[in-house]
């Protein structure tokens, strides 16, 4: 399954929730994603039928080992990509995130690693 810019915020959302958590839950990654509950139910299913994501008793949603290895793997190259903006290009936090997370969709892994080298 090819993963949308979307759908791969709401993997790196649902990691960092469950970092935080231990679980996600739809409000919570409504309020994170600034969208609608409705809207995080759809996406839901739809990860949920890629065996991304699994929907437990209570509203609480878990990421697969596959889900946690990509979501995993994104929000990792997101992080360098923060500090290579912070640290090599010299720009504020915040504007470092916003360039990282457009870069972050842009490059794949191995050019990230590249990038990030430097």
């Amino acid at each position: 399954m090819e993963l949308s810019e979307s759908k791969i915020n709401y993997l790196k959302v649902i990691y960092k929730l469950e970092e935080k958590n231990r679980v996600a839950r739809v409000k919570d990654i409504a309020n994170e994603l600034s969208v609608t509950m409705a809207s995080v139910t759809s996406t839901i299913k739809i990860l949920n039928k890629a065996n991304l994501v699994s929907n437990q008793k209570n509203s609480f949603i878990l990421l697969t080992d596959e889900g946690k290895k990509i979501a995993k793997e994104f929000y990792n190259n997101y992080e360098r990509l923060v500090s290579f903006c912070t640290d090599t290009l010299e720009m504020e936090t915040e504007e470092a995130e916003i360039c990282s997370e457009k870069l972050m969709h842009a490059f794949k892994s191995k050019d990230i690693d590249k990038l990030t080298a430097l």
